[in-house]
């Protein structure tokens, strides 16, 4: 687990010290090496930084040539931890700069071994570079596991990039006339001082407005946009490195029902599979638990496969709010499993500053103050030496688990005529959900009707954004939330472009920042065609979602876990914890609003002097207000 920094100046004033910077800002997501890679036309040199665990010579010191490419890394040691992983790896005509694991990566080496090919190091690295020399792009298709990656052809002068099926990892691109940025994370963008610092107002619209993100390649910067998950990037270079030839960009991957009907026995089968390939480390292993169904799951097969090892689990603790604590799930979950928990104490102090670098780790704004406390769940994964964390990220979308997916079911049985039946499983549905009856009817409305969506949105929210933010909505942009879809269909949505993108996002960041891998089984490739192939009648039966996961799981976990009715997952006290930020500081961010060309600042302001619950949009302006103040974004 790493971070990459990849500069194509084609003028050949290749700027060093802007790919130092780079390298320098995700310091976090690699503190245990770092290594260079320049490329001329002429010439190929190789160089380390300060913390370099090699004898490559300081970058500072390698002799100007016209660098047209250079390729930075940083490295988290966690497969083989000796120098033998340091990167850029070179082996035979390519170099590599990897960010991510994979996982099966011990079974491939065997099968190229097999095949004649020899190997230096232990490291899934040179696996990944043997893989590609053997198979080229389609090397992915061979691949288990989440990743963002540069192999570099140096006789044919060609650079090839790719990002995992699901995008677990991050990946960035800035494209100009003469220059060609790539990085793990924004901000490594934004240290090229000829990258405008300018707010994508119609991303920003759609976020302010609905609580979109990270459904498109485009980001809240103009110009700075995200590879897609499942992309690979083919750019050749002329001979003399002075011109991009050809850009070539394929999706290799998109999830899809691929029409077979699994049981439950196959869902459990591929999840066992996919938790004991990520117990895959020679680092320390961990795991968030939220006392929910997923995490809780993740850490019964792993506990069980550890033998005689304790399994560590962290999770967010609210003693003084009960209504959002579960610590008594997880409690029970470490109990009956054996397991060595740790509660992370949630506090009131200092919670603006608390907010303050969450907002420097994920780059853009976020929704709410729930991201402070999976921060901080992080962070004492680190002090407890566990420097791998498993969680539960895609356990929801691959097997219908939130409650939105009550209305598409419902909707799926109405459009198929037996009314009757349709009331019958939307009483067991309040019954096993704890919703009242006038909750899911809302629910059915709201989630099946865009219309009704809009219209909801725009009278609670409009009013405290300004016309330009409504001006800025793009229907064609979002058309996928948009649209009526079936159940699948809305899994498939949220996979791609709905919550997970957003998840994942905030679960990288959040675990780099201090320097943690996160892995998460439930998007392993194998299981989410698996989980993805079950019905939607099978995923949601008397009244339950995911029942196939809880039924593998029963027995195994407290029936109190498995048959859980409400659904938190690192919640946050948002609305106490807004009114904890010191006056002086909301007052300033109020009366001199970066983002006030995007809000109604005089109405936000009646909010906070009420100290008004229902103060989701003053939440929202806080976090867009952080961050153009933190990044220094201009409006046009």
């Amino acid at each position: 687990m790493c971070g990459i920094s990849v500069c194509c100046d084609l003028t050949g004033n290749f700027p060093v010290n802007t790919l130092k910077k780079m390298n320098d800002v995700i310091r976090h997501r690699g503190p245990d090496d770092e290594g260079f890679v320049l490329v001329s036309d002429k010439s190929v040199a190789f160089a380390g930084g300060r913390d370099c665990k090699t004898s490559d010579p300081f970058l500072e010191t390698v002799a100007s040539d016209h660098w047209r490419i250079g390729i930075g890394h940083r490295r988290l040691s966690i497969l083989d931890l000796s120098t033998a992983g340091h990167q850029p790896m070179k082996k035979g005509n390519y170099v590599a700069a990897f960010n991510g694991e994979i996982y099966n990566y011990i079974e491939l080496r065997e099968q190229l071994i097999q095949e004649g090919e020899k190997f230096i190091s232990d490291t899934d690295t040179e696996v990944l570079l043997a893989a590609y020399q053997k198979w080229g792009k389609e090397c992915v298709k061979h691949l288990n596991g989440m990743w963002a990656f540069c192999i570099y052809d140096l006789e044919n002068r060609e650079m090839f990039i790719s990002r995992d099926r699901f995008g677990v990892k991050p990946l960035y691109c800035c494209r100009k006339k003469n220059k060609i940025l790539f990085a793990s994370e924004i901000k490594q963008i934004l240290e090229d001082d000829t990258v405008k610092r300018q707010a994508d107002e119609e991303v920003l619209a759609h976020f302010i407005l609905y609580g979109l993100a990270d459904y498109s390649q485009r980001t809240c910067f103009k110009n700075i946009r995200c590879v897609k998950a499942g992309t690979n990037i083919r750019i050749q270079f002329s001979d003399d490195l002075k011109q991009v030839v050809e850009w070539k960009e394929e999706r290799y991957y998109k999830p899809g029902n691929h029409g077979r009907h699994a049981q439950v026995k196959e869902i459990g089968a591929a999840l066992e599979r996919a938790v004991k390939l990520r117990l895959r480390s020679d680092a320390p292993i961990g795991s968030c638990l939220s006392g929910g169904l997923d995490s809780s799951t993740i850490v019964a097969i792993a506990s069980e496969n550890l033998g005689e090892r304790k399994m560590k689990t962290f999770t967010s603790h609210f003693p003084d709010i009960p209504q959002i604590d579960e610590t008594e799930y997880s409690d029970a979950v470490n109990e009956f499993l054996g397991c060595e928990g740790y509660k992370v104490l949630q506090r009131d102090q200092d919670i603006l500053e608390r907010l303050k670098k969450v907002i420097w780790h994920q780059d853009e704004p976020n929704l709410d103050f729930h991201l402070v406390t999976q921060y901080e769940v992080f962070q004492e994964a680190k002090k407890n030496h566990c420097s791998v964390v498993l969680d539960g990220q895609g356990g929801d979308e691959t097997l219908a688990g939130y409650y939105s997916y009550y209305a598409t079911y419902i909707a799926d049985l109405f459009r198929k005529g037996n009314i009757r039946q349709t009331l019958k499983k939307a009483r067991k549905i309040c019954k096993a959900s704890a919703m009242s009856y006038k909750e899911l009817v809302k629910y059915v409305f709201y989630f099946n009707n865009w219309k009704i969506r809009q219209f909801y949105i725009r009278r609670t929210r409009g009013k405290y954004v300004t016309k330009r933010v409504k001006d800025s909505v793009n229907a064609d942009s979002i058309s996928m939330f948009i649209k009526k879809k079936s159940s699948i269909e809305q899994q498939l949505c949220d996979l791609q472009y709905g919550s997970l993108p957003a998840l994942l996002h905030h679960e990288d960041r959040n675990s780099m920042a201090h320097s943690v891998e996160s892995r998460v089984p439930f998007l392993d490739v194998d299981y989410v065609e698996t989980a993805l192939s079950v019905s939607i009648t099978d995923k949601i039966s008397n009244g339950y979602t995911k029942v196939p996961l809880r039924t593998f799981i029963n027995k195994r976990l407290p029936d109190k876990v498995v048959w859980r009715k409400n659904k938190l997952g690192f919640p946050a006290p948002s609305e106490k914890w807004l009114y904890k930020i010191p006056d002086e500081a909301m007052k300033d961010f109020l009366g001199n609003a970066r983002s006030k060309k995007f809000f109604e600042v005089d109405k936000l302001c009646k909010i906070y002097e009420k100290k008004d619950k229902d103060n989701i949009m003053l939440r929202r302006f806080l976090t867009v207000e952080l961050w153009m103040r933190m990044f220094q974004v201009e409006a046009e």
